[in-house]
């Protein structure tokens, strides 16, 4: 009974059952927190660097802000969705794109989103390295061991659940947390915004003119938000209420977020506008700005909160593949994204095309939220089968035409053909000056939405899209006839 009860609870929180609201673990505060490693982590230095580095310094103020806040409001309504019902919002994409269609996105946008924790692996490298160098060691030649040992120690962690991730999560981040503050008392302290505000953006002759650093720097900030598309559903599913769900993480993913762009944006611009050399690292930062002493402090720091990153990103992109593949074992799926984490750490690509990959990280996304919200809030009023995202009792219905729905795949590319046809991020060049205007992320975004909604008001296609069965459209997950172990995958 003993091991049958553990492996139930296993399931429950590194598989795909549903959790009930008595079996939630996450509080407001834990999911705030645990957002919050997730916002502050260093990919959000490098997002404020690469913006620092292509436009002024008042408007990169402007960039890291507004457009997170504006877009944050929305994208966080799809927490909503796993909070109500206790499942990884990959499961209802099944109803949304259906069960094939959905495996290709979640399995296309994880391949994906670990070029983000390679970034982060390099952080942490750079900071040891900064370490190495104050006790008069030169390790820059182990940096690509150093950054896969960052993914292998984090893989180690997320071996233990959420458990883990919670108790690591009240740690790490504080001192993240301290660092920052550190460096915001140094760079405050030893500069002037009249010195700020005198540096060029030393990467801005790159793009053909400022308006087009400008918008693309917008739409960067669009696709870092969007970014956050895979990982939605793994803490809320947690959570103990929905608003404690969403309130949690728009402050976690956006507002912290928000905070630590600017910080590095503030930090990049005096380093490297002094060096005359474009940083993107903390560690950098650090050692230009802060004593021996203060520097190794917050190096350490950052290299555990970056561990703590690796350990929440394997947890959630794990549950999020385990809704398709459900008989997949949860630790062999967090080693094998290791193990691709390592190997985008040895090629160092991300970093060298980072435009090209946010642009890649938007055309992934953004037409799929714009998808999903439509689909829930918009067509189905909130209210799908569980039963037939399980496929069980003989449900069927999100099966569609072969595992996709043909309508959802329809829209799912007007998106990405609109978001090329306005701009080309790897020319920088302006296709449609009037697309333009709403950033090609945002047209790929409006334009599914547009596209799915006005089909689904065909009587033809929402009847085909709109396919559950009478009894089972607002079944909850107290139904009991729900056993993934059975289910197909």
């Amino acid at each position: 009974m003993g091991n049958e009860s553990a492996g139930i609870n296993q399931e429950t929180y590194m598989g795909t059952i549903p959790i009930l609201k008595e079996e939630r673990i996450y509080s407001f505060s834990d999911i705030t927190l645990t957002a919050t490693g997730f916002g502050i982590a260093s990919w959000s230095y490098v997002q404020g660097a690469w913006i620092a580095s292509i436009v002024d310094f008042w408007t990169a103020m402007i960039i890291c802000i507004i457009p997170l806040i504006m877009i944050g409001i929305f994208i966080m309504l799809l927490v909503i969705i796993p909070a109500r019902y206790g499942v990884d919002l990959w499961m209802y994409q099944r109803a949304v794109f259906g069960h094939k269609f959905a495996f290709l996105l979640c399995f296309s946008a994880i391949f994906i989103t670990w070029g983000w924790y390679a970034i982060n692996c390099g952080v942490m490298a750079n900071s040891v390295i900064q370490i190495g160098n104050i006790a008069g060691l030169d390790l820059s030649g182990g940096t690509t061991v150093i950054s896969m040992s960052c993914a292998i120690i984090g893989c180690a962690l997320a071996y233990r659940g959420p458990q883990m991730v919670r108790l690591a999560t009240w740690v790490m981040i504080p001192a993240l947390v301290a660092v920052s503050l550190i460096l915001l008392v140094k760079v405050f302290t030893t500069t002037s915004i009249a010195e700020l505000t005198s540096f060029k953006p030393i990467e801005g002759g790159s793009y053909p003119s400022t308006k087009v650093a400008f918008i693309s720097a917008t739409d960067g900030m669009f696709a870092f938000a969007f970014g956050w598309y895979p990982v939605l559903g793994g803490l809320s599913r947690l959570a103990k209420s929905e608003k404690g769900s969403y309130w949690g993480q728009y402050i976690g993913f956006i507002l912290a977020m928000c905070i630590f762009i600017v910080i590095g944006t503030v930090c990049s611009t005096l380093v490297s506008g002094r060096l005359g050399t474009f940083s993107s690292t903390p560690g950098d930062w650090l050692a230009a700005l802060t004593t021996p002493f203060w520097a190794v402090i917050s190096n350490v720091a950052i290299a555990l909160a970056n561990i703590s990153t690796q350990m929440i990103g394997c947890y959630c992109l794990a549950i999020a593949l385990k809704v398709f593949r459900p008989r997949w074992s949860y630790k062999a799926i967090v080693v094998g994204m290791t193990m691709f984490c390592c190997i985008l750490i040895a090629w160092e690509g991300i970093w060298k095309y980072y435009n090209v990959f946010l642009a890649v990280v938007a055309l992934s996304a953004v037409p799929g939220i714009g998808l999903i919200f439509c689909d829930f809030f918009l067509i189905r009023g909130g209210k799908f089968s569980l039963p037939a995202c399980f496929r069980r009792g003989g449900h069927e219905e999100y099966s569609y035409d072969g595992g996709f729905n043909l309508v959802a795949a329809f829209s799912f590319a007007v998106g990405i053909a609109l978001y090329l046809t306005t701009y080309n991020p790897l020319t920088y060049t302006i296709n449609n000056e009037f697309l333009m205007k709403f950033t090609p992320t945002g047209v790929a975004c409006l334009s599914s939405i547009a596209c799915y909604y006005f089909l689904c008001r065909i009587p033809a296609l929402r009847q085909y899209v709109v396919r559950e069965a009478r009894g089972t459209f607002e079944e909850t997950p107290e139904t009991p006839t729900l056993n993934p172990q059975k289910a197909e995958g």
